[in-house]
Order: C-alpha cells, then sequence, then structure tokens
C-alpha cells in the first residue's frame, strides 16, 4: 500500500514537474512577449508623441493659411471696391471729356463766325476807306479847299 501510495506521489510529482516546466516555458513567452509589448507601446506613444506634434504644427499652419486667406479676400473686397469707385471715375471723366469736346466744337463754331464777321468788316472797312480816299480825292480836286476834306474826316 505504501508502494502504491509511492508510485502515486512518484507519478504526481512527474506530472507536477512536467507541469512546472511547461509553466515555466509558458511564463517565458508571456514575458517576451510583455517585453516585446512594452517596447511596441514606447514605440507607439513615440510615434503618438510625435504625430500631436506634427497636428499641432498643422493646425498653425491651417490658422496661418486662414488668416491668409481672410486678408487676400478682404484685399480682394477693397480692390474690388476700389476698381468699382475708378471705373465709376472713368465713367464721369468720360462725360466731362464729351461735354467738353461739345463746348470746344460749340466755341470752335462760335469762333469761325467771329473770324468771318471780322473779315467782313475788314472788308467793308477797307472798302470804306478806299471809297473814302476816293471821296476826299474827288473834293479836293472839286472844292479846291483843304477845310472841307477836314471837315468831311470830322464828320465821318
Amino acid at each position: 500500500d505504501l508502494a502504491d501510495q509511492l508510485d502515486f506521489m512518484s507519478k504526481a510529482k512527474g506530472r507536477v514537474e512536467k507541469e512546472k516546466s511547461q509553466l515555466l516555458i509558458e511564463i517565458d513567452v508571456l514575458q517576451t512577449d510583455n517585453d516585446a509589448l512594452g517596447k511596441a507601446k514606447a514605440h507607439a506613444e513615440s510615434k503618438v508623441d510625435a504625430l500631436e506634434g506634427s497636428l499641432a504644427r498643422l493646425k498653425a499652419q491651417v490658422d496661418d493659411l486662414t488668416r491668409q486667406l481672410n486678408d487676400a479676400n478682404n484685399a480682394k473686397a477693397r480692390l474690388t471696391q476700389e476698381n468699382f469707385d475708378l471705373q465709376h471715375q472713368v465713367q464721369e471723366l468720360d462725360s466731362a471729356n464729351a461735354g467738353l469736346a461739345k463746348a470746344k466744337s460749340q466755341l470752335q463754331l462760335q469762333l469761325d463766325d467771329l473770324k468771318r464777321n471780322l473779315d467782313d468788316e475788314s472788308r467793308q472797312r477797307q472798302n470804306l476807306q478806299v471809297q473814302l480816299s476816293a471821296l476826299q480825292s474827288d473834293l479836293h480836286l472839286t472844292v479846291g479847299g483843304a477845310c472841307r476834306c477836314d471837315v468831311i474826316n470830322i464828320i465821318l
């Protein structure tokens, strides 16, 4: 009976030893896996930190680009308004220019009329002077007196 117990204990000890060695192998595999997981976790945390830094830089760039876009849109709106104002001024200047051209044309016509009138009056004056000279000459010859010519000159 004692031999059976010893045999049973020996077999139990063998099973325990076998389980112990399997557990030690499992523990070793788990430690290796745990070490690998720790390294992977550290690597992942490092990547997360790097990605968070990149995300912060990209957010800053987006903010800067948004500000630049807003500035550009504001400048575009201001330039559009300035362009509209300048086009309005050009239209007003074109209108004023057309008015001045019309006034110039009218003044040129008036000037031409005045020149014609002046030419006509000059010709008439010259004709009158020629007639006066002829009359004075005739009167001088006919009357023979210089005082009558002076009276005619005074009258004219």
